[in-house]
């Protein structure tokens, strides 16, 4: 009989440990469906169970579990859409014992106001376990008969495979905050902490925070940040590089300021230089590369008279590294 029952509790114990290591994802609609209530997202490991609110309109974003570098991560990537803008994100969570729903990748984009009629649209794609797709096309509203053109379609490729935030070390964590009915001159912010400090980031206009993205380059952890204000057609680009490391956390090693659309008046016409930008960082350098478009717009009719494309940029920069 004692034989038996201490074949039971080694069987109990097999089965115990076995049900410790079974992961349940489960998605959950909110029964409250405003603007920006959030769905539910419910992880069950073993006995632990915890509850994440993520998405928009009471409905959870869409998840994806994976492997990558022999650890095991889930990916939820999500969008909010606001004043006819939208904004996608990746939020990438570790499922590991060592580092269990920790952020380890964790990037926003958003599309740009251009003016009245000329929206630029970002979309991002992620294709597990190391690729990180954004689509970047521009859209123009036809007043005369309520359309849209898409035109000058773009798509960059981001690998996120050999970086070391699949490791979980460095934990760092992004979370932003929007300011509800806001004007021009109110930035939103993003909050980012990294387990022992906490800062606060405040840019853009109308209550919007940054885009931003983790990157690491040259063995070196940083966070690069960009925001668009509209000044009706004068419009500016804020471009910042903050450190992530331990020492020098959330110091700024790198600002500018570059003009991404400027008008012009001229005798019957206006014309209207547009700029798209791509901001990146090399080892110890700050990359920028520029494709620069004139349009020439009738005053009457707001008609394209003629485009043309003065080609690509670039231009590098010291990186303040610290």
């Amino acid at each position: 009989m004692k034989i038996i029952r201490i074949i039971l509790f080694v069987l109990l114990l097999i089965g115990c440990n076995k049900t410790s290591n079974v992961l349940i994802v489960t998605a959950k609609s909110n029964s409250v469906d405003c603007h920006m209530c959030p769905g539910f997202i419910i992880i069950e490991k073993g006995l632990k169970k915890d509850t994440l609110k993520m998405g928009s309109w009471g409905s959870p974003p869409k998840f994806n579990q994976f492997k990558a570098n022999g650890g095991d991560y889930i990916a939820f990537e999500s969008s909010y859409f606001s004043a006819g803008i939208n904004e996608s994100s990746l939020s990438i969570l570790s499922l590991n014992e060592d580092s269990y729903l920790t952020p380890v990748f964790d990037t926003l984009i958003g599309d740009e106001q251009i003016n009245s009629l000329k929206t630029t649209r970002r979309i991002l794609e992620f294709r597990m376990p190391d690729t990180l797709l954004v689509h970047n096309y521009n859209e123009t509203y036809n007043s005369f008969n309520e359309t849209q053109i898409r035109t000058d379609s773009l798509t960059e490729l981001l690998l996120i495979k050999n970086s070391a935030l699949f490791s979980g070390i460095n934990e760092i964590k992004v979370s932003n905050l929007i300011m509800p009915n806001a004007g021009k001159s109110v930035p939103g912010a993003l909050i980012i902490s990294n387990g022992i400090k906490t800062d606060t980031i405040y840019d853009c206009s109308y209550g919007r925070f940054p885009d931003y993205k983790r990157v690491i380059s040259g063995g070196t952890d940083y966070l690069l940040t960009t925001c668009g204000i509209n000044g009706g057609g004068n419009n500016v680009r804020n471009y910042f590089i903050w450190s992530l490391k331990n020492e020098t956390f959330m110091d700024t090693l790198f600002y500018r300021q570059i003009y991404v659309g400027e008008i012009s008046n001229m005798v019957d016409s206006r014309k209207w230089i547009q700029r798209e930008v791509s901001f990146s960082v090399n080892d110890e350098k700050v990359v920028f590369k520029t494709d620069s478009i004139i349009t020439l717009n009738d005053y009457e009719s707001e008609e394209v008279i003629d485009t043309i494309s003065i080609g690509q940029s670039t231009v590098t920069y010291d990186l303040n590294k610290r």
